[in-house]
């Protein structure tokens, strides 16, 4: 699925990836620039140990090239920084998780091993994100979600913020040109400004699916007009992508009031929200379901669009 507008709208696109891999694509990575990874699996009828892994990478719109890097089978994560492809690879060992980064160059094809400290080795699966210039992750301490600044030529992290306040996620982060940082929690969407050490909340989460209790988020992107399309797990194993818009010009104060009654929280309860809020969006309104939690909304000023993924 793709989209030219900022998540509004999706179209079905066939890149003909599938007919130039082996067995099936299981992830995508995609650069600012077009620039894709992916890894594919072929299956074992008999064990899942025998499975094969192929990595891809695709440059300017071409055919894919098939890479051979060391320990692809385990990468989890790519970012695309400054001419070349960091991987992070997951692997399990004898004292737990344990995480390596390769670095491939984009213009020579040259690899690059390198060794990353305690906080960034031993951190359950780092997934940095690009905020201006710099590399930044979060990771799960034993009490706290801490901020981290990697540096990809020697892999040794510095703390940024000792915890990201209501910061659920390792995995949920974007960062944005300026070097801000934005993440999606159970209260909202919370944006850390570059230097800053006070994160603001700047979507509310009140009737929204990200307030749902059992609706975890595992990713989130900035679209260009600054709005954020959010991934959130639901305990049914299911996956959704939310378009979440927030309008700071609208007025601070409800005009009218819309109160819907559904058994349990439903999709076409939310719809009918979202419809009506597109025409009424100086409304308050409020979702009750069966096990009496009350999402009330403020004044809305995000609307969550469910896309299936």
């Amino acid at each position: 699925m793709t989209s030219t507008d900022n998540g509004e709208t999706w179209t079905e696109d066939n890149p003909g990836w599938s007919d130039q891999t082996d067995g099936f694509i299981n992830q995508i990575w995609v650069g600012g620039d077009g620039t894709a990874c992916m890894s594919s699996v072929v299956l074992d009828s008999e064990s899942r140990a025998d499975n094969s892994y192929h990595f891809y990478l695709q440059k300017d719109g071409g055919t894919l090239e098939e890479l051979q890097v060391e320990g692809f089978e385990n990468i989890r994560h790519v970012v695309f920084y400054q001419g070349e492809a960091l991987l992070f690879q997951q692997s399990y060992g004898e004292y737990g998780v344990s995480c390596e980064m390769t670095a491939y160059s984009l213009a020579t094809g040259e690899t690059r091993k390198v060794t990353l400290d305690g906080d960034a080795m031993h951190g359950a699966g780092i997934e940095p994100t690009i905020a201006g210039d710099k590399l930044l992750y979060l990771y799960y301490a034993e009490t706290s979600m801490p901020l981290m600044e990697l540096n990809p030529q020697d892999g040794i992290s510095t703390q940024v913020m000792d915890t990201l306040s209501e910061a659920v996620s390792s995995a949920a982060l974007v960062g944005d040109s300026e070097g801000a940082v934005y993440y999606p929690t159970p209260k909202g969407i919370y944006r850390l400004a570059p230097g800053g050490t006070l994160p603001e909340q700047v979507v509310p989460a009140d009737g929204t699916a990200m307030s749902v209790n059992s609706n975890y988020p595992t990713s989130i992107c900035r679209a260009a007009n600054g709005d954020f399309l959010v991934t959130l797990a639901g305990d049914d194993s299911t996956r959704k992508v939310y378009r979440y818009h927030y309008d700071e010009t609208l007025p601070a104060h409800a005009e009218t009031t819309l109160s819907v009654w559904s058994l349990e929280d439903s999709a076409t309860a939310r719809a009918a929200i979202n419809l009506y809020m597109r025409g009424n969006c100086h409304s308050l309104y409020s979702l009750c379901t069966q096990r009496y939690r009350i999402f009330r909304g403020g004044i809305v000023r995000n609307t969550d669009t469910g896309v299936k993924t």
